[in-house]
């Protein structure tokens, strides 16, 4: 059983993850950072959730499924990829849009970039989910005094 004051604390943190997670998506298509780095800090959020509450949970939390977010960023990525042929110019050509206050120009790469953020927020969060759910987790028998060796009871 997780501690009350760990189990208190994994919200607020959940939300900071979070909240860093999107910043560095929409910060990083135009500085370091980006979807790869924004998905891993989301799906530590999951396995943070995952750790304290149980990876049966966390799934229910995410509300969606991890295959059904790896789908959806897989789409935003071939659409950021083909939308430049629909006007003429080469595969994977940046395309910029009007700016947009907090997230800045919307663009194929803003696209791409949550295209990659989503892939790799659903494959960690499986991965990691998995692995909880295979974690039997602490052996009661393991706890117990050992019997003694010979060598103890000599």
């Amino acid at each position: 059983m997780m501690s009350p004051i760990v189990r208190g604390t994994v919200g607020p943190l959940c939300v900071l993850l979070v909240a860093a997670s999107l910043f560095a998506l929409l910060r990083g298509h135009d500085h370091p950072g980006g979807g790869f780095v924004g998905g891993l800090l989301i799906a530590g959020a999951v396995a943070l959730y995952a750790v304290a509450f149980g990876p049966d949970r966390a799934r229910a939390r995410m509300r969606v499924g991890p295959g059904a977010v790896v789908a959806l960023g897989l789409g935003c990525v071939t659409a950021a990829a083909l939308a430049p042929l629909a006007l003429g110019e080469p595969l994977l050509t940046a395309q910029w849009g009007p700016a947009v206050p907090v997230v800045g120009a919307l663009s194929t790469v803003l696209l791409f970039d949550t295209g990659v953020y989503l892939v790799v927020w659903g494959t960690a969060s499986s991965i990691l989910l998995a692995l909880a759910e295979s974690d039997p987790g602490p052996d009661p028998a393991a706890s117990a005094d050992p019997a003694p060796t010979d060598r103890e009871r000599a």
